[in-house]
């Protein structure tokens, strides 16, 4: 009991700094639907047990609600309910897409935005100050949440155009609407704002176009295929590291090629990832954490800790588990974001 109290972390001395006290991971193998996965989902409760560890807390995203999911439910199915030993699991939404089904906002998201939005004033500065065209890419592995809401908090007149997977776009409707813009607002600059999956529907066509000068690397070919052999487009899990460089590739070469102006780009994702959280998940990561460490204790499993709303409430992992939440792109929302951006509507 000693030694358990030595190293014991007191959480709440750190829920202001930025970072993992912990630490992450992520682990492929979970993600893949074969034996191989079972078996190490099997192996993980069997090292619970030995440890004699009858309550798990998943922290993470939607491949993280998925593995807890699995667990619960492996357990339930597989192990035996006689031998004196219970396990408890708790999924806590923690991520800066904000993909989550039944989760209003997840902790993490509003600090990413906050952090976004000024990262575009200070890029909006270095565009407007050394005129240029400037692309910047956020997180967002299958959605726009962070681009869009940042955008929408950012200075009017700044962001010209924002790029999110919900809503197609073609490189050869982008270009000339951005040469259209630039002239209507008398402007020899321009910012556009992208999430990391804003694959343009034509990315093969320019990489086709540009052959000789788009140097790819074999391994961001290979992810740029698999992306258009997707059905619906639709990125189960993380986002391959070679598709986001392929992507950013295309479009930034494509503008350079066929605008003229002179182009930069810039990736915040990692220092956004390193900040400390704003004040609002600190409320909200404090009362998830409250919430999913009492109802563990009162039994209950399979479930994720949830705020909807101005409640917070408990929802079952097996609805969680059945998609990602996304913008509609005919929602009021979007075409606020369209508002202020002056975008045309449409650009597939």
């Amino acid at each position: 009991m000693g030694e358990g109290i030595q190293n014991a972390i007191i959480t709440s001395e750190m829920i202001n700094v930025g970072g993992s006290m912990i630490g992450t991971s992520r682990y492929e193998k979970l993600e893949i639907g074969d034996d191989s996965r079972m078996s190490e989902l099997k192996e993980i409760i069997h090292s619970l047990k030995r440890q004699r560890i009858n309550m798990l807390y998943i922290i993470g995203g939607e491949g993280s609600m998925k593995a807890a999911h699995a667990l619960a439910t492996i357990y339930e199915k597989k192990f035996p309910q006689n031998d004196h030993w219970r396990f408890n699991i708790v999924g806590i939404p923690k991520t800066m897409d904000n993909d989550i089904l039944w989760v209003w906002q997840t902790f993490g998201f509003m600090s990413a935005v906050e952090k976004a939005r000024e990262f575009i004033d200070y890029l909006a500065v270095e565009t407007s100050s050394n005129p240029r065209v400037g692309i910047v890419q956020l997180f967002g592995s299958n959605s726009g949440f962070v681009v869009s809401h940042a955008v929408l908090a950012s200075r009017t007149g700044v962001c010209d155009f924002a790029l999110i997977p919900e809503s197609p776009y073609k490189l050869s409707k982008l270009i000339p609407a951005l040469k259209d813009a630039l002239e209507k607002k008398k402007k020899n600059y321009g910012l556009i704002i992208m999430s990391e999956t804003a694959i343009p529907d034509d990315a093969v066509d320019y990489l086709k176009k540009y052959e000789d000068e788009i140097c790819l690397t074999k391994l961001e070919s290979k992810a740029l295929d698999k992306y258009f052999n997707i059905d619906n487009r639709n990125i189960k899990g993380h986002i391959d590291d070679k598709l986001r460089d392929a992507s950013f590739k295309i479009v930034k070469f494509s503008l350079e090629k066929e605008i003229d102006f002179r182009v930069l780009t810039n990736e915040p994702r990692h220092l956004i990832r390193a900040i400390p959280p704003s004040t609002i998940d600190i409320i909200n990561a404090s009362r998830l954490g409250t919430l999913a460490v009492d109802n563990a204790i009162a039994g209950y499993t399979d479930f994720m800790v949830s705020q909807w709303l101005t409640e917070y409430c408990l929802v079952p992992l097996d609805l969680v588990v059945l998609g990602r939440k996304r913008i509609p792109k005919d929602g009021i929302f979007w075409k606020s974001v369209i508002a202020k951006t002056g975008q045309p509507e449409k650009l597939d």
